[in-house]
């Protein structure tokens, strides 16, 4: 019975660490967008300041709005 249960958790483990492999891949390749609606007070003081903000927070779209 331990036997049985080392491989079950060893098998388990392998497609836990396979599947994190997976979804770290997924999430780097897909870019992120924001909706400047969200942000509207931050754009009517300063827009250039805001949208450089936005891009050192990793985003590389904008909907603009209006």
């Amino acid at each position: 019975m331990k036997r049985r249960f080392f491989l079950q958790s060893l098998a388990a483990s392998a497609v836990g660490f396979s599947v994190n492999d997976l979804l770290a891949q997924s999430f780097k390749s897909k870019s992120m967008g924001v909706q400047l609606y969200s942000i509207r007070n931050a754009i009517s003081k300063n827009v250039e300041s805001a949208l450089e903000h936005l891009v050192s927070l990793g985003y590389d779209k904008a909907e603009i709005y209006g």
